[in-house]
């Protein structure tokens, strides 16, 4: 009859209404576990249009008034987590010799210039790295397909006092000079260059995130009237709105009957406006990166990864470490960048090893939240951790500190590079370097 389906509409109601609460209180509690003692969280980076830079530019930082980008800036409290693209990178301090920096990015196979991929800027802290208050890594990768080489990483630091920045900033507003003179370095030759793009981060979304009721990804908004049901994009709020109309009335109901009070269909909610048929429209970006995350489809990423191969394909969705590898990727599916800076062995891997069996009683959603390391694409050509090398100067263990994801080629509009991912280990110590040394560092690429 109508009173009994009314009558389990308005239980499934209140039953939403008590899981969003559930997952608002896990969510806090989990922040509150983080904040006293877990280990570093995943940092995911994501590219932005870069109107700072300028692919003619002659190492002026003011030249045609542009915006300086990152290093060129005095101020480093400005400064950005990183950018990718453009014709070179924005060197942190000057280099030794050009000829030493041209033989550290030639491609082994070719022996061409490899073209400059991405940079971070990953300060360290504390007594223990007083060498590296600034330190920058760069990516350079060679865009022939048929090389297959790996990318190299170099690193390089400065301590807080250094003959190029001040050795404190005021503020973010504050302009500060700097000494770094750029029109002064000698012309390097790189691959051909990428699309410049800033990179922005922001930290993984948790297990308990809410979910858009369309498609499970990662929400940015909410329906204005019951505030219960979120989306991850407008177009999927107006595609929701004719199943989730009445019941949209008996949430607003229940919360009134709770006290809670509905809400009316103009009130603003952060991040979005409301739109007709009290749906919510969503002023926010859809992801940090420039095109939305429906631009970018899990059959488009399976092809990066797969180069469209449909035997490759069949054989990683049977996979368990590929089904893990998207549904951790699909917290937020525009991420390009995976950063968490030496994490303990126990968190590293959560795959095998002497704690195989405690974690194998953990539930999967678990487990994913508390991997910090490498985010493998399959169980076949993973890098075991004893098999990573250590520091080729000081001699300390190398540890896993950033992943760049397949989902860069699809951003960076890249057609001929080709890899799966690509795993950056650094030195545990960032131990000091000779004035103006490039330090490489390890490089692993999971191809399939």
């Amino acid at each position: 009859s109508g009173t009994a389906t009314t009558a389990a509409m308005a239980a499934l109601a209140a039953e939403g209404v008590e899981r969003q609460r559930d997952a608002a209180q896990a969510a806090e509690d989990e922040a509150g576990a983080a904040g006293s003692g877990a280990g570093e969280e995943v940092e995911l980076g994501f590219f932005e249009s870069d109107a700072g830079s300028d692919d003619d530019d002659d190492g002026d930082d003011d030249q045609d008034g542009r915006e300086p980008r990152l290093h060129e800036d005095g101020n480093w409290l400005r400064w950005a987590n990183g950018v990718a693209g453009g014709p070179a990178p924005v060197w942190l301090r000057p280099f030794r010799t050009p000829e030493e920096v041209a033989a550290q990015v030639a491609c082994p196979t070719c022996k061409e210039p490899r073209s400059f991929l991405l940079q971070i800027y990953a300060p360290l802290d504390g007594a223990d790295f007083a060498q590296a208050f600034h330190r920058a890594l760069y990516v350079f990768l060679c865009r022939k397909p048929d090389c297959k080489s790996e990318p190299t990483v170099l690193r390089t630091q400065l301590p807080r006092d250094n003959p190029f920045y001040a050795a404190s900033c005021a503020n973010e507003d504050e302009d500060v000079p700097t000494t770094f003179d750029r029109s002064t370095l000698p012309e390097l030759r790189f691959g051909p260059s990428f699309p410049p793009k800033v990179i922005v981060t922001e930290p993984e979304p948790d297990v308990h995130a809410s979910r858009c009721a369309v498609c499970d990804v990662v929400a940015t908004a909410r329906c204005v009237a019951c505030r219960v049901v979120t989306y991850c994009s407008k177009e999927h709020q107006r595609e929701h709105w004719p199943k989730h109309k009445q019941i949209c009335k008996l949430l607003q109901a229940e919360m009134q009957k709770e006290g809670d009070g509905a809400i009316d269909d103009d009130q603003p909610v952060e991040g979005a406006q409301p739109g007709k048929d009290g749906a919510e429209e969503s002023e926010a970006p859809l992801g940090p990166g420039e095109k939305s995350d429906a631009d970018f489809s899990q059959e488009d990423l399976d092809d990066l990864i797969t180069g469209g191969s449909a035997a490759l394909k069949a054989k990683i969705k049977k996979d368990p470490a590929f089904e893990r590898f998207q549904d951790r990727i699909a917290r937020e599916p525009a991420q390009c960048l995976r950063y968490c800076r030496w994490p303990s062995a126990a968190n590293s891997t959560g795959q095998g090893g002497e704690d195989s069996e405690e974690l194998d009683e953990i539930d999967d959603d678990d487990l994913a939240q508390t991997e910090r390391g490498p985010l493998w694409l399959a169980t076949e050509g993973q890098l075991a951790p004893s098999a990573v090398p250590p520091c080729d100067k000081c001699g300390s263990p190398r540890e896993f500190e950033m992943q760049i994801l397949p989902q860069t080629l699809h951003y960076l509009n890249e057609l001929d590079a080709d890899f799966g991912t690509i795993c950056v280990y650094t030195c545990t110590k960032s131990c000091a370097l000779e004035d103006g040394e490039l330090a490489a560092e390890f490089v692993y690429t999971q191809h399939l």
